[in-house]
């Protein structure tokens, strides 16, 4: 997936993770984590968020952590640090 093809959503779970620190396997964040901390305004289903995070992972801009049970954690990546850190430059 190219970083053209990225939405606005995909930005915002991006950037959330980021601002969070969420870095590591060891201090990943759930989906409702990412959910809670979105701004409620425009946050879409937790179905819809769920395939935008399943999408970044596929695509390499999150990582997936730890699994306890059925809970699936992610982190960002170096590729989705790079993808915001261009953003932000305006690359």
């Amino acid at each position: 997936m190219e970083s053209s093809n990225l939405q606005l959503y995909d930005f915002k779970i991006l950037r959330v993770v980021n601002a969070l620190g969420r870095d590591s396997p060891d201090n990943a964040i759930t989906l409702v984590e990412i959910e809670e901390a979105l701004p409620k305004v425009g946050r879409k289903s937790h179905m819809s968020t769920y395939k935008y995070v399943r999408k970044l992972a596929d695509n390499g801009y999150l990582n997936r952590g730890f699994c306890d049970g059925l809970i699936i954690t992610y982190y960002i990546s170096d590729k989705g640090q790079e993808f915001l850190k261009n953003v932000c430059e305006g690359k």
